[in-house]
C-alpha cells in the first residue's frame, strides 16, 4: 500500500520535474531568461486585458445605443398609438 502512494507521488513530481526542464531548455533555445519569459507573459495578458475591456466598453456603449434607439421608438410608437 505504502509503495502505491510513494510511486504515485513520485510519478506526480516526475512529471513537474521534467516539465520544468522542458520549459528551461526551451527558453535556452530561445535565449531568454525564465524573469524575461514571465515578464513577457505578463505584459502579454495585460494587453489582453486591455483589449477586453475596451471590447466591453464598445458593447456596453453600443448596448446603450441601442437602448435608446428602442425607447425612442416606444415612445413614437406610443404618441402615434395615442394621436390614431
Amino acid at each position: 500500500m505504502v509503495s502505491w502512494i510513494f510511486f504515485a507521488l513520485s510519478l506526480v513530481f516526475g512529471v513537474l520535474l521534467v516539465g520544468l526542464i522542458g520549459l528551461h531548455i526551451f527558453l535556452m533555445c530561445r535565449g531568454q531568461t525564465t524573469f524575461e519569459y514571465i515578464m513577457l507573459r505578463k505584459t502579454e495578458e495585460q494587453k489582453n486585458i486591455e483589449k477586453t475591456k475596451e471590447k466591453e466598453i464598445e458593447l456596453n456603449i453600443s448596448g446603450e445605443s441601442i437602448r435608446e434607439k428602442k425607447i425612442e421608438a416606444e415612445v413614437i410608437f406610443h404618441t402615434n398609438s395615442e394621436e390614431g
